[in-house]
């Protein structure tokens, strides 16, 4: 018997594609939806780490400050008191402190923190950009999960507003990527820009934290090491300002990607395998409705699907959003590519290296 074999493998191919479909239209259903917590009044620390002027910064502060939660104190932290951030931090009427530890090989931020937790009394530990605009109930949403012992850390994710042109827009559909990984138990991380936790998860580990780059990838682990869960508050999501040019996204979105890779050895080889498939559904759903039949153009059901949900996601509307969800799998794939090689990152003007030990001093 002679097989067809261009016949077979087009069946095969074929067979990918409903494969590859299905998979992308499950991952986009609705599958998350928030718990309602016990109200709790545990004392909680707020720290938010400041360096130079972010858009907005005293607006920032001062939102944080005017929370409807009761039991809390706020404190600032720079670098030095010549900061920039220093005047702003005394307009919004808050403390503030100067970073110690400068002997350690960790990044600014994970100084800024370590000065304040050694000044904090509380048992519940809340670390806040100076570039996210909150609302009032923040933080009762953000502390709420605290009152099941089962969670160690709780955390949101931001959106991105834009403020400028073509990749301020499109910085606030590459959010969603973030906002997707949140969803679920098995891909959901503390994101650092606005994450509370248990103090108990740092404490005699301080000397370890001082060598981290990252603040949130070392809760994060240490958070799963004590086998804890991770809630993601989606109500607590605050917006972050985006006025980002080309040159600006590009190192963002890299820097971000490449600190991701960090908490697990294959995750950024995962999701170049699954980008690259979602690629190729919709290159070949593209071509296959040009040259064959429109009939093809069903594959292109994920991508309609992941504009609704884009939709669904991003509160601010502009005509972006529906050739930037298409183009987004295409850019995450150059970001996980770059990030793949690179063994340093560019944060604040600053440069840290991303293998680094994590007692190292400088």
């Amino acid at each position: 018997m002679t097989i067809y074999w261009p016949g077979v493998l087009s069946c095969v191919f074929l067979l990918y594609l409903v494969l590859v479909s299905i998979f992308f239209i499950a991952s986009s259903l609705p599958r998350y939806k928030p718990r309602q917590f016990k109200t709790v009044n545990l004392a909680v620390r707020v720290i938010i780490p400041c360096r130079g002027l972010d858009l907005e910064l005293k607006a920032n502060l001062e939102c944080i400050k005017n929370q409807d939660y009761s039991n809390f104190k706020v404190v600032a932290v720079v670098d030095s008191e010549d900061d920039p951030a220093t005047q702003a931090i005394t307009d919004a009427g808050l403390d503030h402190l100067v970073a110690g530890f400068q002997e350690y090989s960790g990044s600014g931020k994970v100084k800024a923190i370590a000065t304040a937790i050694t000044k904090a009394t509380e048992d519940v530990i809340v670390i806040a950009d100076s570039d996210i605009t909150v609302r009032r109930d923040w933080l009762s949403f953000l502390v709420a999960p605290f009152s099941d012992p089962s969670y160690g850390v709780s955390t949101t994710f931001p959106v991105f507003k834009p403020v400028a042109g073509f990749w301020s827009r499109f910085k606030s559909v590459w959010g969603q990527i973030g906002q997707g990984m949140m969803e679920t138990s098995l891909t959901r991380f503390g994101w650092g820009g606005s994450l509370a936790f248990r103090k108990s998860l740092i404490e005699g580990k301080l000397e370890e934290f001082l060598g981290m780059v990252s603040d949130d990838t070392f809760l994060t682990r240490k958070c799963n090491e004590a086998g804890l869960a991770i809630y993601y508050e989606s109500r607590a999501a605050p917006y972050i300002l985006s006025n980002e040019d080309f040159s600006r996204f590009s190192e963002w979105s890299n820097r971000q990607t490449a600190l991701l890779g960090t908490t697990g050895r294959g995750i950024i080889t995962v999701g170049i395998a699954i980008y690259l498939n979602q690629c190729l559904l919709y290159v070949s759903a593209i071509a296959l409705t040009i040259i064959v039949s429109p009939l093809y153009a069903l594959f292109l059901a994920p991508y309609a699907l992941a504009v609704i949900v884009s939709f669904r996601r991003i509160p601010f509307r502009f005509p972006l959003l529906v050739p930037g969800t298409f183009l987004l799998p295409f850019v995450y794939v150059a970001n996980l590519i770059t990030a793949s090689r690179m063994k340093e990152i560019t944060w604040r003007d600053r440069t840290y290296s991303l293998h680094g030990g994590g007692k190292t001093k400088v």
